[in-house]
């Protein structure tokens, strides 16, 4: 055995002071980094939380705006709806007031004379617009309403399927 006071005691010493010197400083750079791990991870919950409160309101303001959809649409089908109805309504009176002058007409042919029960007179048979008879330009008339409510009904249809959609 060496005897101890042969021993390099300075270096042992600073051997020592070494070894308790990166100690500390490892100590340190592992407190360093778990408080930059725990910035980092604040961060980041953070970061996650404005990113559902985001998607929250989002999803708020989509249901808002779907809803507000829906009540137009609800309300353009209704005054769609109203103004069919109304059409419909004009169209039956229409047709009422058609079928009464053609029976007008049908009661005063026998009154006019020279003309054969049943033809039209001769100024309406050939008229500058080829009117043709009181009944043709009757029955034209009620057919291009009913065409005209044929097509309002489509155009309702065609409505629909584009709101429809909107609403689910």
């Amino acid at each position: 055995m060496i005897p101890l006071p042969k021993l390099p005691w300075r270096w042992i010493g600073v051997l020592g002071l070494l070894v308790l010197a990166g100690w500390q400083i490892h100590a340190y750079a592992e407190r360093r980094a778990d408080a930059r791990e725990a910035e980092i991870r604040a961060l980041w919950e953070a970061d996650d939380l404005a990113e559902r409160q985001e998607a929250d309101r989002q999803a708020t303001d989509n249901a808002a705006k779907e809803a507000a959809a829906a009540a137009r649409n609800e309300e353009i089908i209704f005054e769609y709806d109203k103004k069919v109805a109304a059409a419909e309504r004009d169209r039956d009176r229409y047709v009422r007031l058609l079928r009464d002058a053609r029976a007008a007409a049908n009661r005063s042919s026998p009154a006019q004379g020279g003309d054969q029960p049943g033809t039209a007179p001769a100024g309406e048979a050939g008229g500058p617009e080829g009117a043709g008879s009181l009944a043709e330009r009757i029955d034209r008339a009620i057919a291009a309403v009913l065409v005209e409510a044929r097509q309002n009904a489509d155009a309702k249809d065609a409505l629909l399927a584009e709101l429809i959609p909107q609403l689910e």
